[in-house]
């Protein structure tokens, strides 16, 4: 659940964004993607696993 949702007030605030009257959101779906990001810094392998 998102966290939007966790909270009574927002779910209350969210309801009356949508027009659902006194019922809550219980769910709540985010279609679509954002733009790419910048990948992640990785170490080596090597410097990660430490053989037995």
């Amino acid at each position: 659940m998102r966290i939007s949702l966790e909270i009574a007030s927002l779910r209350r605030h969210l309801g009356a964004l949508l027009g659902v009257g006194d019922r809550l959101v219980d769910l709540l779906v985010r279609y679509g993607h954002a733009a790419p990001m910048p990948r992640s810094l990785r170490r080596p392998v090597r410097e990660v696993i430490i053989a037995a």
